[in-house]
């Protein structure tokens, strides 16, 4: 029989294995601007991936995670989720003034001298990359918001026709 703390210790490990992925993956999405430029929109970049990828993990498993079993932190994520998404509009809007400049300074400093043909392979790659992160991002914080309500719509539903026969 396994301890409270055992369980609480495996969630955690879950977890950060689960972030770790989820950073690997950012990584190689990024790779290709940061090998050119010193990407000066990394850690949005990256915050936007992670949190996408975790908001798809969690929107499919949602019973099984161990920490999202209590209403009030699905509460408190559905509240963040509201701000979050405005948030991840507004950057948006700040990566496409980068990419409408056109110029790889905007995009951050070069690792070396590029051609002009890798600055355009580098945009493009940039435009397609961000366009898929945030629509992606905002889609998952959609996503976990309607599997959070439907989620507490069912419970309260069941809990309301308690007793009731037809």
């Amino acid at each position: 029989m396994t301890s409270d703390k055992q369980i609480v210790l495996l969630e955690i490990v879950k977890e950060l294995l689960w972030l770790f992925i989820s950073i690997v993956i950012a990584l190689a999405l990024m790779y290709p601007i940061m090998r050119l430029v010193h990407y000066s929109m990394i850690w949005l970049n990256a915050l936007f991936l992670i949190v996408g990828l975790t908001y798809f993990r969690y929107a499919i498993t949602l019973r099984t995670v161990y920490v999202l079993r209590n209403k009030w932190v699905r509460a408190a994520i559905l509240l963040f989720n509201i701000n979050f998404f405005v948030f991840v509009l507004r950057q948006e809007q700040r990566f496409m003034t980068i990419y409408d400049s056109y110029t790889v300074e905007d995009l951050g400093k070069p690792v070396k001298p590029i051609s002009l043909e890798q600055t355009d392979q580098l945009i493009r790659y940039f435009f397609n990359e961000i366009n898929f992160t945030v629509v992606f991002c905002l889609g998952m914080i959609a996503a976990l918001s309607v599997r959070f309500v439907l989620a507490y719509w069912k419970t309260a539903h069941v809990r309301l026709n308690a007793g009731n026969e037809e």
